[in-house]
């Protein structure tokens, strides 16, 4: 094993790593807004009903 090797594969593995790294950062940053979107829509059509506020206030 030369260094120049082991200097190759670890510029290579770190691009691979550094690749994936923005990768899943910004399918991360997605699904946050995708849900933020459904809170929105849910907190639009969902009230709570009676039964949940009974038991809501029971539980305090």
């Amino acid at each position: 094993m030369n260094t120049t090797f082991i200097v190759i594969v670890v510029i290579v593995a770190g691009i691979i790593f550094g690749v994936a790294a923005i990768y899943f950062f910004l399918l991360s940053e997605r699904l946050k807004n995708q849900l933020k979107q459904v809170e929105s829509d849910n907190s639009k059509s969902l009230q709570p009903t009676d039964d949940v506020k009974l038991i809501v206030d029971y539980t305090k």
